[in-house]
C-alpha cells in the first residue's frame, strides 16, 4: 500500500469513527445505522465495508483504542515503579482530558466486561506501583483491600464525571486519589 493509499484509508477510518461518535452523542448507539454513519462521514457504503464488517466493529475499534492507551499508560508507570503511582495518575488524567469528549460519549455504551477489564488493570498497576514505592506493604492484605476499594471508587467517580453527575474536574479527582493512595500506603508505617 502506498503512503497516499494508507493516508486515505486512515482518513476514511477516522471519518467513520468521528461520524459514529457524533451519532452516539446525538441519538445513542442503539439508534445508529450504517447509512447514517456514511452520510455523516461523507463516504460511501463500500468504503465503510472495506474497513468494517458492521457497526459492532467500529465499537470494537473504539474499545481497542481505549485498551491500547491504557496499556501504554500502565507500561510507562511500571517502567518507573518508584514514581509510578503519581506518573500513572498524571498520565491517566492527561489522557482523559485529551479524550474527554470521546469518553463522555462512549462511557454509557462500553460493555461492562471492558470496563471491568480496565478497572482490573488499573488496580493491578496501582498495587504494583504502591508496592514498589512502599515495599513493606507487599504482604499486607488490608492495605491491598483498601487500595482496591479506593480504585473502584475512582473508576465510579470517573464515570460519574464523564456522565456529568458530579461537579468536579479531572485534576481534583487525580489529586484526591493520589492523596488517598499515599495515605493508605502510609497507614502501616
Amino acid at each position: 500500500m502506498s503512503k497516499k493509499e494508507y493516508r486515505n484509508a486512515r482518513r476514511s477510518r477516522n471519518l467513520i469513527k468521528q461520524a459514529t461518535l457524533e451519532l452516539i452523542k446525538e441519538v445513542g448507539i442503539e439508534n445508529i445505522t450504517v447509512t447514517a454513519v456514511v452520510n455523516r462521514a461523507g463516504v460511501n457504503r463500500g468504503t465503510f465495508y472495506n474497513h468494517y464488517k458492521s457497526l459492532d466493529d467500529v465499537q470494537v475499534e473504539f474499545e481497542n483504542d481505549v485498551s491500547e492507551a491504557l496499556a501504554s499508560i500502565i507500561k510507562r508507570a511500571q517502567s518507573q515503579p518508584t514514581i509510578g503511582t503519581a506518573l500513572f495518575y498524571d498520565d491517566l488524567t492527561t489522557y482523559l482530558k485529551e479524550h474527554e469528549e470521546t469518553f463522555g460519549a462512549l462511557c454509557r455504551y462500553l460493555p461492562d466486561h471492558l470496563f471491568q477489564q480496565m478497572k482490573a488493570r488499573i488496580i493491578e498497576v496501582v498495587l504494583d506501583c504502591v508496592t514498589a514505592e512502599h515495599p513493606n506493604i507487599a504482604n499486607n492484605h488490608h492495605i491491598k483491600m483498601a487500595l482496591i476499594i479506593a480504585i473502584n471508587g475512582l473508576a465510579s467517580t470517573y464515570l460519574d464525571y464523564l456522565n456529568k453527575r458530579i461537579d468536579t474536574d479531572l485534576d481534583e479527582i487525580k489529586h484526591v486519589m493520589a492523596v488517598m493512595t499515599e495515605r493508605i500506603a502510609e497507614s502501616i508505617r
